[in-house]
């Protein structure tokens, strides 16, 4: 902000960034500049705002999926740029992990250099998986698939162990082009590979047990999470405009019984304009009754014994309804 209030004609954006870097870790700037290109953005989250990262690799990440994909072919240069990369990922995340420069920083960024080495390590994997599938080696295949598999229970544990405000929870690391490529390649090399040799091995790179849907347009974009039989969809740091008859929907993978079930959108009116129902087939609804637990405005209901598919909360009041949606929180059985 500095060099760009001091001189706004000559202002270089590219080159303010670096030198902001190397006066954070002077000794360190090429390790912690490797890290920052892969780490502006969010990640998925509630208010839809992204910020562009992976900019040099990205073109050859489009490549390398779009040319595996479509001509079943591994495109020599993209594979190599990223490989590379990946390579460069890892040794910027041990690098700066013991770096002792800037203390503090180092602490804070801990839990993301920490994932960031596991991408890297995932994208080597991840590699070695296309090519044993276009070369037909089973046997490095089964090899490369087990270990990204390994790599993507890591992430998962990461990303619940750390930085578990509420609001933006979890630990994300390149989520705008690089992991994404990385598991679409993963699902696309196993589901060819499953094919071939007539197997049912794991396509999924990221699974979630259920899904939301809603007609809110600032609930629809909430991500959900999983930290073992526990469910939460992450809460709003804004006023919910919930229309009249809208509705979220939470939609398991398999019908469950519920152990508990709670929601606070901050208003004690809520068990007044608002109705949660579960249904256990998704076309039949069953109304619970919704009662107070603990605060003043979180909410619990009564549960049903039967296994549940869906869980719906909607406005039932006839009228526009300004909320907060502060919690919305269910186990399983």
């Amino acid at each position: 902000m500095a060099d760009y209030a001091w001189n706004l004609s000559a202002y270089q954006s590219e080159d303010s960034w670096k030198r902001a870097i190397k006066d954070l870790l002077p000794q360190s700037a090429s390790y912690l500049e490797t890290f920052a290109a892969h780490n502006s953005d969010l990640g998925e989250n509630g208010h839809g705002f992204r910020r562009e990262e992976s900019v040099a690799l990205r073109p050859y990440l489009e490549t390398l999926l779009k040319t595996y994909r479509e001509k079943r072919t591994i495109d020599g240069t993209a594979c190599k740029a990223v490989a590379d990369e990946c390579d460069k990922i890892v040794l910027a995340a041990d690098m700066l992990l013991v770096n002792n420069e800037n203390p503090l920083l180092i602490e804070e960024i801990k839990p993301w250099l920490i994932q960031f080495k596991l991408v890297g390590q995932y994208g080597e994997q991840v590699l070695r998986l296309i090519q044993s599938q276009a070369d037909a080696d089973k046997e490095s295949f089964l090899t490369s698939h087990a270990h990204a598999r390994a790599l993507q229970a890591q992430m998962s544990e990461v990303d619940a162990a750390y930085n578990q405000n509420p609001y933006q929870p979890g630990v994300k690391t390149c989520s705008s082009h690089l992991l994404p490529t990385l598991n679409a390649l993963f699902e696309t090399a196993t589901a060819r590979f499953n094919e071939q040799n007539h197997m049912l091995l794991t396509t999924e790179a990221v699974h979630l047990p259920y899904s939301l849907e809603s007609d809110v347009l600032q609930l629809s974009r909430l991500p959900m999470r999983q930290r073992g039989n526990i469910g939460n969809v992450s809460p709003s740091n804004e006023v919910i405009v919930w229309q009249a008859g809208g509705a979220l929907t939470v939609t398991m993978e398999h019908p469950s019984v519920l152990g508990s079930l709670l929601f606070d959108l901050g208003t004690q009116e809520a068990t007044r304009n608002f109705t949660l129902e579960v249904s256990t087939n998704g076309t039949e609804w069953q109304s619970l009754k919704i009662q107070p637990s603990g605060n003043k405005t979180l909410l619990q209901a009564e549960l049903p014994t039967a296994k549940v598919l869906k869980i719906r909360l909607s406005n039932s009041s006839g009228e526009e309804q300004k909320v907060y949606f502060k919690q919305f929180r269910f186990t399983t059985k």
